[in-house]
């Protein structure tokens, strides 16, 4: 019996029913960032300008490192689809080890801090939340990194509502997390 051509109300089903769930998760890290601006602002509004300019340069090494990390999504969805099982486990341990090493290259910005928020110009007040941001930010690149590439196993194999978990208990800790230190309790 031939195979039936799939049309594209069902192509676009299944987009759908494996996007959405990836589009809610990267909404959770946009939730973290304004919630966190939010809380700054509230605390000092000089503390939220701090915030945004070293997230910004932080952003650059961050992403790169978790893009990459993510990288293994494409694979684990090929060698799950060719029911390629043993490639898998290889491919996404590649992604962590990556991870790792990533986020341990971006921690070892925190000794530096100083220097690169000295590269904005800024005034000495801003210079200094700016300093202060960015090193506590240097220890998030670990966990980011190593987020992608745990996702990238769930993704690939098409489990993408366990991503929306991953990243909402990540977006609720992070906003437990960013009242109790803002705000001190």
């Amino acid at each position: 019996m031939p195979l039936s051509q799939p049309t594209n109300g069902s192509i676009f089903r299944e987009l759908l029913r494996l996007a959405w769930p990836l589009m809610l998760s990267n909404l959770f890290f946009s939730i973290q960032i304004v919630i966190d601006r939010t809380f700054l602002s509230q605390y000092d509004p000089d503390a939220s300008a701090a915030a945004l300019a070293s997230s910004m340069i932080l952003w650059i090494p961050v992403i790169f490192v978790q893009n990459t990390g993510g990288f293994a999504t494409t694979f684990v969805a090929q060698y799950f689809g060719a029911k390629r099982f043993e490639q898998i486990g290889p491919i996404v341990w590649q992604a962590i080890y990556w991870s790792i090493l990533g986020g341990l290259a971006i921690l070892g910005l925190a000794p530096f801090s100083s220097i690169i928020m000295q590269w904005l110009g800024h005034s000495e007040k801003l210079m200094s939340l700016e300093t202060d941001y960015f090193f506590c930010l240097c220890f998030c690149g670990l966990p980011v990194s190593l987020t992608a590439a745990v996702c990238s196993f769930f993704a690939g194999r098409g489990d993408t509502r366990t991503v929306i978990w991953i990243n909402a208990i990540g977006c609720l800790v992070t906003a437990l997390l960013d009242y109790c230190w803002i705000f001190g309790h």
